[in-house]
């Protein structure tokens, strides 16, 4: 896989001292994606899908480390003793794991836009390259109420700043369509790098419980031409 930008991507990086030790059996070591989750008593968990938490062991970890005191999205690397692991309880959660977290890189989250058409030029149409396949990771999809955008961006200049948007109201018949648009900013293609972005979903019609199909379309690197797949999406209820 190739190494994702975080020069551009990143917010803030929380490193431990553990993160330099490499693990020895029987310790698994994973990665995955995850929300930071704050608590009322200054602590947090991760949430890793609907029935599963983790709870953060690290001594030097046990308070929220982000002062805004809002959730955020991560990559994280973390490790546990699958034979022996820790218990916790988390409400909600149908499995907790208790982990040490080894290093954790936030996401850059943007709110989607609700299309205007007079801001055709601001958004741009420049061809973006997405990773979808279900092997990957990480990849595009839906998770925690985000739609995780993993892509291949094309630039020239690393010096142009390039903007990714995710349009809501682009289809009049279907909330449900949203749009990933690209503005190159002038920028000419000469190679790609690899970008991620979490896009929080709050906006859309509640589905009410629901699961309906969420059409996601793009100019595609790959063909050239606009091109759309789908995704599961039912409401996250505790926005």
């Amino acid at each position: 896989m190739k190494k994702i930008f975080f020069a551009v991507l990143a917010l803030m990086t929380l490193f431990v001292s553990s993160c330099n030790k490499e693990p020895v059996d029987p310790i698994y070591v994973g990665d995955g994606l995850v929300t930071f989750r704050p608590m009322t008593d200054g602590k947090y968990y991760l949430k890793v899908s609907e029935d599963q938490a983790f709870v953060v062991t690290n001594p030097d970890l046990q308070k929220y480390p982000f002062d805004d005191g809002k959730e955020h999205r991560a990559l994280i690397r973390f490790g546990y003793d699958p034979k022996h692991p820790g218990t916790s309880s988390i409400p909600g959660y149908k499995e907790t794991v208790e982990v040490n977290l080894f290093q954790a890189d936030t996401i850059l989250t943007k709110k989607p836009l609700v299309y205007d058409i007079t801001k055709e030029a601001v958004y741009g149409n420049a061809q973006i390259g997405l990773y979808l396949a279900d092997e990957l990771f990480p990849r595009t999809c839906i998770e925690d109420g985000y739609l995780n955008v993993f892509a291949a961006m094309p630039f020239g200049m690393k010096s142009v700043t390039h903007v990714l948007n995710l349009l809501t109201g682009v289809d009049p018949e279907d909330p449900y369509t949203v749009e990933l648009r690209h503005n190159m900013n002038g920028d000419n293609y000469i190679e790609t790098s690899d970008v991620m972005y979490c896009f929080p979903l709050q906006s859309l019609p509640d589905t009410e419980g629901k699961t309906v199909k969420l059409t996601l379309r793009w100019n595609s690197l790959a063909t050239g031409e606009m091109e759309s797949t789908q995704f599961d999406y039912c409401t996250r209820t505790d926005w």
